[in-house]
C-alpha cells in the first residue's frame, strides 16, 4: 500500500508540474498577469482550477494500472508491461527475462534489472541499417527543407525543421522494431482522417501565415515546437499506434463520432458568439466525458473508455484546429478581428498561435483527456451501479 501511495504521489506531482508548465506556455501567448497590483493569488487559483481535473484523472489511471488484486511489485509490473508490447516472435525472450527477475534479490537490484530489460524490449538493438539510414536522411533533409521553406515562408522555418526531425526519429524507432510491415492498426477510416487532418493543418497554417505580411513574427519557436510535436504524434498514433489503443473498433468509432460533434460545436460557437466563452470550457468537457462513458458502459471496460478518450483527442483536435484557422481567416476578412476574443489590433497570423495554445494544449489538458478518463471510469462502473440489488 505504501508503494502504491508513493507511486500515485509521484505521478500527481508530475502532473501538477506539467500544468504549471502549461501556464508558463500560456503566458507566452496571452502575457503574464499583473502580479504587482493583483499579487500571485489569481495565478494560484488558475493553477488549482486547471490542475484539479488532471490530478483526478491521474489518480484514476494510477489506481487502474495498480490493481489491488495484483500482487506483483513495481519491477514486475514494469517488465510485464514491456514484455506485453513485444511481438510474438520475441515473447520467449520476454518470458525468460521475467523468470530471471524472480531470482534477483533486493529492491534496487530488481529495479535496475527491470528497467534494463524494459529498455531492451522497447528499444531493441537493430542489426539492420534502417534506423541509421533514417537518421542520415533526416540530418540531410531537415536543414535543407528548413532553408527552402524559410525562403518562401519564414514563419514555418522552425516548424519544418522540428517536424522533420521528429518524423525522422519516429521512423528510426519504427525501423528498429523487429516486426513485419502491416496495415495501420488504427483502421482505414481513422488512418485516412488522421493523415488528412495533419496535411490540412499544415496547409491551413501556411495559408493563414501567408496572408500576414509580418509572418516571420506570427509563429514563435515555442509554438512551432508544440505544433510539430502534436502533428508528429498524431502521425505516429494513426500509422503505428500502440497495441493498447487498438484492441477494439468501438473506441475508434466512438472517438471519431465525438470528434465530429466537437467540430460542429466549435463551428456553431465561432459563428454565433465568443469562442473562449462558448466552446473552450464546456463542449470538450461534456462531449469527451459522455463519449468515453458510453463506450466504456457498452463494453463494460475502462480500457475501452480510455481508448475512446485518446482517439477523441487526436481526431477532434485535428478537426477543431482546421476549423479554427478557416473560421479565423473568415472573421478577419469580414470584421478585421481575431476569432478568439474579437480583438482588432493583431495581425491575422495571430489566429495560428491562438489555435496552437487553446486547441492543441489547453483544451486537451483541461477538458478532453482528464474528463474523458473520468467518463471512462464512470461508464465502466455504470452497469454495476444499475444492476438491481439481490
Amino acid at each position: 500500500m505504501r508503494t502504491r501511495t508513493r507511486f500515485e504521489l509521484v505521478v500527481m506531482a508530475a502532473v501538477a508540474a506539467a500544468v504549471a508548465a502549461l501556464l508558463g506556455f500560456g503566458f507566452l501567448t496571452v502575457g503574464p498577469p499583473d502580479t504587482d497590483s493583483e499579487g500571485y493569488l489569481p495565478v494560484l487559483v488558475v493553477w488549482a482550477v486547471l490542475s484539479a481535473p488532471s490530478l483526478v484523472a491521474a489518480r484514476i489511471l494510477c489506481r487502474s494500472w495498480w490493481r489491488r488484486e495484483d500482487t506483483r511489485d513495481g519491477p514486475e509490473r514494469l517488465l510485464g508491461r514491456a514484455v506485453g508490447a513485444l511481438p510474438q516472435s520475441h515473447r520467449d525472450w520476454g518470458a525468460a527475462m521475467v523468470a530471471e527477475l524472480a531470482e534477483v534479490r533486493g529492491p534496487m537490484a530488481r529495479a535496475r534489472f527491470a528497467v534494463g530489460c524494459a529498455r531492451a524490449a522497447l528499444f531493441p538493438p537493430s542489426s539492420g541499417r534502417g534506423p541509421l539510414l533514417a537518421g542520415a536522411v533526416t540530418v540531410a533533409a531537415a536543414p535543407t527543407a528548413g532553408l527552402a521553406v524559410g525562403q518562401a515562408l519564414p514563419a514555418l522555418r522552425v516548424f519544418t525543421v522540428m517536424f522533420l526531425v521528429l518524423l525522422g526519429a519516429l521512423a528510426a524507432f519504427a525501423l528498429s522494431r523487429p516486426r513485419a510491415l502491416r496495415p495501420p492498426a488504427s483502421g482505414p477510416v481513422v488512418t485516412v482522417f488522421g493523415l488528412a487532418g495533419v496535411v490540412t493543418a499544415i496547409a491551413l497554417a501556411a495559408y493563414v501565415l501567408v496572408q500576414d505580411p509580418p509572418a516571420e513574427r506570427a509563429l514563435g519557436s515555442s509554438h512551432a515546437l508544440v505544433l510539430a510535436v502534436f502533428l508528429a504524434g498524431c502521425l505516429w498514433l494513426v500509422l503505428a499506434p500502440p497495441r493498447a489503443l487498438t484492441t477494439g473498433r468501438l473506441a475508434r468509432g466512438a472517438g471519431l463520432a465525438t470528434a465530429v460533434l466537437l467540430g460542429v460545436c466549435f463551428v456553431w460557437s465561432a459563428r454565433t458568439g465568443d469562442v473562449l466563452a462558448t466552446y473552450v470550457f464546456l463542449p470538450p468537457v461534456v462531449l469527451s466525458f459522455l463519449g468515453s462513458a458510453v463506450a466504456a458502459a457498452v463494453r463494460r471496460s475502462f480500457r475501452t473508455g480510455v481508448q475512446t478518450t485518446v482517439w477523441t483527442t487526436v481526431t477532434g483536435t485535428l478537426l477543431v484546429f482546421a476549423c479554427w484557422l478557416v473560421e479565423g481567416l473568415h472573421r478577419f476578412r469580414v470584421e478585421g478581428a481575431l476569432l478568439l476574443d474579437g480583438e482588432t489590433r493583431y495581425p491575422v497570423g495571430t489566429n495560428v498561435t491562438d489555435a496552437v495554445f487553446w486547441v492543441l494544449v489547453f483544451v486537451p489538458v483541461w477538458g478532453l483527456l482528464p474528463f474523458g478518463v473520468m467518463g471512462a471510469a464512470f461508464g465502466s462502473r455504470l452497469p454495476r451501479l444499475l444492476r438491481p440489488a439481490r
